[in-house]
C-alpha cells in the first residue's frame, strides 16, 4: 500500500500523536498518584484536591481527542498498513479507559471524604455549642448556690443571735 497517509509526513504525524498520547499519560499517571494521596489525607481544607481534579479531567479529554485524531488517521490506511496502527490505538484506549475509571473512583472518594469532614465539623461545632451553653448553664447553677449558701449562712448566724438571747 502506497496510501497517503503512511507517507514520511503521514509517518511523522503518526508518531507525533503516539508521542502526545504518551506523554499525556505519563502525566495523568503521575497526577492520579497525586490526587490519590490527597484523596486519603484527611484535610478539612481544599489541599489542592480541587485543582488537581480539574486538571486531570483536562488532561483526560485531551488525550480523548488525541486518540480520536490516532483513529482518524489509522482509517486513511490500507489494512496491511492498518494491523499494527490498530494495536497501538487499542492499547491508547485502553489505557485511557483505566485512567478514566480510576479517576472516577479517586474523584468520588474525595467528596465522600468532603463530606464526611463537612458532617464531622458540623458535629464538633454542635458539641462545642452544647458545651458552652451546659458550661453556662453550670456557672449559673454554681452561682445560685452560692447565694443559697450564703443566705443559709446568714439564717444561721441570726438562729444562733437569737438562741444567745434565751
Amino acid at each position: 500500500g502506497n496510501s497517503p497517509a503512511m507517507s514520511s509526513g503521514g509517518m511523522h504525524q503518526w508518531e507525533e500523536l503516539r508521542r502526545r498520547a504518551r506523554q499525556m499519560e505519563s502525566d495523568i499517571d503521575t497526577k492520579l498518584i497525586q490526587f490519590n494521596k490527597l484523596a486519603v489525607s484527611p484535610s478539612s481544607e481544599d489541599n489542592g484536591a480541587s485543582a488537581l481534579c480539574t486538571e486531570l479531567e483536562s488532561l483526560l479529554m485531551q488525550l480523548s481527542e488525541t486518540n480520536e485524531h490516532m483513529v482518524r488517521y489509522s482509517q486513511g490506511l490500507s489494512p496491511g498498513e492498518a494491523a499494527r496502527p490498530a494495536q497501538v490505538l487499542q492499547r491508547h484506549r485502553e489505557l485511557l479507559h483505566e485512567y478514566d475509571r480510576e479517576f472516577r473512583k479517586i474523584r468520588s472518594n474525595v467528596s465522600e471524604q468532603k463530606e464526611r469532614d463537612q458532617l464531622l465539623g458540623s458535629v464538633r461545632a454542635d458539641i462545642g455549642e452544647y458545651k458552652t451553653a451546659a458550661s453556662a448553664r453550670m456557672e449559673n447553677l454554681v452561682r445560685e448556690r452560692g447565694a443559697a449558701q450564703g443566705s443559709l449562712r446568714t439564717t444561721d448566724q441570726i438562729l444562733a443571735g437569737g438562741a444567745a438571747t434565751y
